[in-house]
């Protein structure tokens, strides 16, 4: 007796594990995570007959209640309303069929929830199964709230602030010394560094050390012209004395 009782829970067990893998499959993706009041959400509906049974009366049936600020844009499928929410008759589904649909929703400026949540079902019916419903995984968009007037005068002030700062550190940068050294050299006698500052600030300066060494050399020429003179005429003397 108890060796029939187990076969029977055995059987049971394998005939539900074999039933329940055999089933179609329905996923739910969103293309976001979070999003702003105006923006657009789209939700696509993932589906496969993997029963291994063709079946009849297919309709994937969308959770969400498209009202209260969440706007219906647009659908890849033909779909219908059963009150706010929608749903979209596939009828035939074949053994090893599958597709997907794309629905897409606007979160206006007056929608009051948290976040949106959606759930796909698909149901259908089998000769060998009967009805047959599976459901999908939820898909969960939260909903980041609009910033205040206030909130985003404050943004503006510091992005402001922000590009005034650049400018002065820029206006700062062209305003620095660029110190350049030049040396000339005249007959190896000669060492002259000239700061070049920007603005004009070291020119006079430069132009004072310029004078000076002219004034150096014409000093040095006219003493030098005068003693070879002074040799001259001594020279011519003393070789009148001679003769």
């Amino acid at each position: 007796m108890f060796k029939k009782v187990f076969l029977v829970w055995c059987c049971l067990l394998v005939s539900n594990f074999v039933y329940a893998a055999d089933l179609p499959v329905v996923g739910l993706t969103v293309d976001k995570v979070e999003v702003k009041p105006g923006e657009n959400v789209t939700y696509t509906v993932s589906y496969s007959n993997d029963s291994g049974e063709d079946l009849t009366n297919a309709v994937i049936e969308m959770n969400l209640d498209v009202a209260n600020g969440l706007n219906f844009v647009s659908s890849s499928y033909p779909q219908f309303w059963d009150g706010n929410k929608p749903y979209w008759q596939i009828n035939n589904l074949a053994s090893g069929e599958g597709a997907s649909i794309s629905f897409t929703v606007n979160v206006s400026s007056d929608y009051q929830g948290e976040g949106i949540s959606g759930q796909a079902s698909l149901s259908a019916t089998s000769d060998a199964s009967g009805s047959i419903t599976v459901g999908s995984n939820s898909a969960q968009v939260s909903l980041i709230a609009d910033k205040t007037d206030e909130e985003k005068d404050k943004e503006e002030e510091e992005k402001q602030d922000e590009e005034d700062s650049k400018k002065n550190t820029t206006d700062d940068n062209a305003e620095k010394t660029v110190d350049e050294k030049v040396d000339l050299r005249a007959d190896g006698a000669k060492e002259l560094v000239v700061e070049n500052v920007v603005g004009g600030a070291n020119l006079s300066n430069y132009q004072e050390n310029i004078n000076q060494w002219d004034n150096r050399f014409l000093l040095v020429g006219v003493v030098s012209f005068c003693l070879i003179l002074t040799i001259g005429i001594v020279a011519f003397f003393l070789g009148r004395k001679v003769r």
